[in-house]
């Protein structure tokens, strides 16, 4: 009887050293596939421009915030190859001019870049009313989680232009302001001439999703870049007539694996061949880089020079 006993005992210690066993497997191989994943994880591609940073104290707010959603989204190869080509163009052409002339053609480009791009509908004949503004204001409040801080910042600079018009309501009756209303006349002008600039960027906002119109930010802050490197020329060609500083670079870019030479860049064209537009451009813009000029594009552009 005893014996029976004994071997019965042995069979359930038998079994439950192998389920122990067993489980102790199970958690190792559970152990080591956390592992494996975090490590794929670790492995995972980082973002191409993620040691890209800023170091002039000279750099725009504007800038800053176009840098910062860059990191944040999903570039193309042909839009990372554009941003590295021309921020390595900025650098070598802006290095020595004063930090006067840099924040005016930082700041310049970047609104012109923003109401004028090529990607917005400049011939819309959105109407901007109460509505539309309260509409806008409450896209952006209830999407903000969504939104990059670049895009935000756009819909809240257009948002503000607008609203000294909107607490009497003059956005609703500005179109029947009588002729002898001199100060209506004059208010009304000013805000036709708001809406002109404002209303492209308004109506993509309106009528995209979050996540496009963050899309549409990058599209725009590529183009910002490529124009600025345009104008940039200018002033590495003519920095004799511009009062120069110390040289100091002003991007501080990771070295990146573009898989093509520069050469083969935008339009195919060799470096030679771009600089040669470049200069030609440059010539054609020497009188008109003053800021008087810019006045037509936005009641911001009016005040960048302070």
């Amino acid at each position: 009887m005893w014996q029976k006993d004994k071997v019965y005992l042995i069979r359930i210690n038998s079994k439950v050293k192998k389920n122990s066993f067993s489980l102790l497997l199970l958690i190792t191989f559970i152990f080591q596939n956390i592992s494996f994943a975090q490590t794929e994880l670790d492995d995972e591609p980082k973002n191409p421009l993620e040691k890209f940073a800023i170091v002039s104290d000279a750099i725009p707010y504007e800038i800053e915030l176009m840098v910062n959603h860059l990191k944040k989204q999903e570039l193309t190869h042909e839009q990372l190859e554009v941003f590295i080509t021309r921020s390595r163009q900025i650098n070598n052409d802006l290095k020595s001019i004063s930090k006067k002339d840099l924040m005016f053609l930082l700041k310049s480009e970047t609104y012109k870049g923003i109401l004028t791009n090529q990607y917005l509908n400049l011939k819309n004949k959105l109407q901007v009313s109460s509505n539309l503004y309260t509409n806008a204001k409450q896209k952006l409040k209830t999407h903000n989680l969504i939104y990059s801080n670049f895009s935000t910042w756009i819909m809240e600079a257009l948002l503000k232009d607008l609203s000294p018009f909107t607490a009497d309501n003059f956005i609703n009756k500005y179109q029947s302001v009588k002729r002898s209303d001199t100060k209506g006349l004059i208010r009304a002008r000013k805000l036709l001439k708001i809406i002109k600039y404002n209303a492209p960027m308004l109506e993509s906002f309106l009528t995209l999703t979050p996540e496009r119109f963050n899309k549409l930010s990058t599209d725009i802050i590529i183009d910002i870049f490529d124009r600025i490197s345009k104008k940039s020329y200018y002033f590495l060609t003519y920095q004799g007539k511009l009062s120069k500083v110390d040289e100091n670079i002003l991007f501080s870019i990771p070295e990146i694996d573009l898989s093509v030479k520069e050469k083969e860049l935008i339009n195919d064209k060799t470096l030679d061949e771009e600089s040669q537009d470049r200069v030609i451009e440059a010539n054609k813009d020497i009188e008109s880089i003053e800021a008087d000029d810019m006045s037509g594009v936005s009641e911001k552009i009016d005040n960048i020079v302070e």
